[in-house]
């Protein structure tokens, strides 16, 4: 239900249709006894049963929802955490492709030649060489964490030919080469090349932070718009009751100048005091709409529903704060600097930065290689003749040797340290920026809980007095002492009493879901990991 399907009275021109009246009742006095010329009667009064009310509501389909099954609600089904969620998985699949620079790589060629060459010489082995080639070569190399590249290559070769010359034909040429590189300075050792890999699984931490932090700012957002809404209702209901003293004070009024007691300005007054009533509990009813979709859109999909015109009632009601525990200001900070998300993940930028800063000062060293190379080889007629020979390395060649190279002026290597040097300094200072902000958070939250707690009470013993104040009043007004204007004083004061102590008593329940989030405790909590765990998180289910 929304303002536009109340019944047409502009909220602006409520309160002038009792001051017109009043001003005609200024113009022409009327006696005691008298029954006043255009004063509204009971049944023209806007919160008269017979005549209806402006702020009536029209039944309305209900869910009932506790505030634990609101956030279960919403981490099945909200949207961002869904989001937030397949950043995960994207950050798995980006270790995996980190992983990819050390898988080896093979590679095999295979080609055959004829070839025919006229000779001009006794000494060509024949008029016409002619030159059958049959050639093979298989591959395999790589990278190792190390630095180590390696390559090791089978070449085979058999050639089929005229020539009177050759010992023997065909002949099969089998070779297997190795060749390996090891740096020793510049690009050496596995913190160097290993850098993309432990890029990737920092970049996989940070995002289950962010998730976490995420998850813990959605449980927050969803606690505090549910006892936003719990407050929205028990408002609507106090209004409701202080309209209804209103509508009471009037028929009391009426009666008492039928019996010649009060002046006709007296139901003036008390019929104003019901319409100004009446405007606060439509004002109460549309913060009430707006809050409940305000849970609505955390908690709900809404992908195949049509419409929002559904009412959620409050399972769970607000603690009173007298029988919460406030916590100790030390271990409610030792747990925020252990436990916070946003914390840790930028711990964890500051873990990048130092393997930045590693690797920019491995740059600035000269390249220095240890190189080797092995060549086992044989001749045969059939590639089977030559197997053993070259298994064996009957035939076989080595060498080793380094390889030493020094870059002018390395310009780019000095900018990327410098860089790295600033990036290290710049997350340190954020990362101590943000323990100051978390350390005031905390003392904020803890001053919070012990401040509403004390208010709660005092909001309680207030209500208290004003009601057995109100009481007194109404007692004083049968019997003449008071005035209609001085009993509206008091159930003002009431109804404040009581709308302090609700908003007291809530505003406890939101200080404790914020000091749940500030210490980073709300999502570590063992339901909900069961919950995220068992959830298909990027599936909303339906309602």
């Amino acid at each position: 239900m929304t303002l536009d399907a109340l019944p047409p009275r502009s909220l602006r021109t409520l309160p002038l249709a009792p001051l017109l009246v009043a001003l005609l009742f200024s113009a022409a006095p009327v006696s005691m006894g008298q029954e006043p010329p255009s004063a509204p009667g009971p049944q023209a009064l806007p919160s008269d049963p017979a005549g209806g009310s402006a702020a009536e509501e029209k039944p309305r389909r209900s869910i009932t929802l506790t505030v634990d099954e609101c956030v279960e609600l919403a981490i099945r089904q909200n949207h961002g955490l869904a989001a937030d969620w397949l950043a995960r998985r994207i950050a798995d699949a980006g270790i995996e492709e980190a992983r990819g620079a050390f898988d080896p790589i093979f590679g095999t060629t295979a080609s055959w030649a004829e070839d025919r060459v006229p000779i001009g010489s006794a000494l060509g082995g024949a008029s016409v060489l002619e030159d059958s080639v049959i050639t093979w070569d298989s591959s395999l190399g790589g990278l190792l964490p190390t630095g180590l590249t390696y390559d090791v290559t089978w070449n085979v070769v058999n050639t089929d030919n005229n020539n009177s010359f050759q010992l023997f034909n065909p002949q099969t040429r089998n070779s297997l080469t190795v060749n390996v590189t090891q740096p020793l300075l510049r690009g050496a050792w596995t913190t160097v090349n290993e850098q993309q890999i432990r890029s990737a699984e920092i970049a996989k931490s940070t995002s289950d932070e962010d998730f976490n932090a995420a998850l813990s700012t959605l449980i927050h957002g969803v606690r505090s718009a549910y006892w936003d809404l719990s407050f929205a209702r028990r408002n609507v209901q106090l209004r409701k009751a202080n309209l209804e003293l209103g509508q009471e004070s009037v028929r009391i009024t009426r009666r008492r100048y039928a019996e010649g007691l009060v002046p006709a300005s007296d139901i003036l007054t008390a019929t104003a005091e019901v319409y100004r009533r009446e405007e606060a509990l439509i004002s109460a009813q549309n913060v009430l709409y707006n809050a409940e979709d305000a849970l609505k859109r955390l908690i709900f999909a809404f992908a195949n529903r049509p419409e929002w015109d559904f009412e959620i009632v409050s399972g769970t009601a607000p603690r009173e704060p007298g029988g919460i525990p406030t916590p100790a200001l030390e271990s409610a900070l030792a747990d925020a600097f252990r436990d916070r998300a946003d914390l840790r993940s930028q711990r964890l930028s500051l873990r990048q930065r130092e393997l930045d800063l590693f690797v920019a000062r491995n740059g600035l060293q000269p390249q220095l290689d240890l190189v080797g190379s092995w060549r086992s080889q044989a001749l045969g007629t059939e590639l089977s003749d030559t197997w053993e020979d070259t298994l064996t390395g009957e035939e076989q060649s080595y060498s080793v040797g380094l390889q030493l190279s020094v870059p002018i002026g390395n310009t780019a290597a000095r900018a990327r340290l410098r860089r790295a040097e600033l990036q290290i300094r710049q997350s340190v200072e954020l990362l101590r920026e943000l323990e100051n902000q978390i350390a005031t958070e905390v003392r904020t939250a803890v001053r919070d809980l012990h401040y509403l707690q004390r208010k709660w009470e005092a909001a309680v013993q207030t209500r208290r007095n004003t009601e057995e104040d109100h009481r007194a009043q109404r007692v004083k007004l049968d019997l003449g002492l008071i005035t209609q204007f001085d009993l509206q004083t008091v159930e003002q004061n009431l109804v404040q009493s009581r709308t302090s102590e609700v908003e007291a008593q809530t505003d406890h329940e939101r200080a404790l879901s914020n000091f749940e989030r500030v210490i980073g405790r709300s999502y570590r909590e063992g339901w909900i990991q069961g919950l995220v765990a068992a959830s298909r998180l990027g599936r909303n289910a339906a309602l």
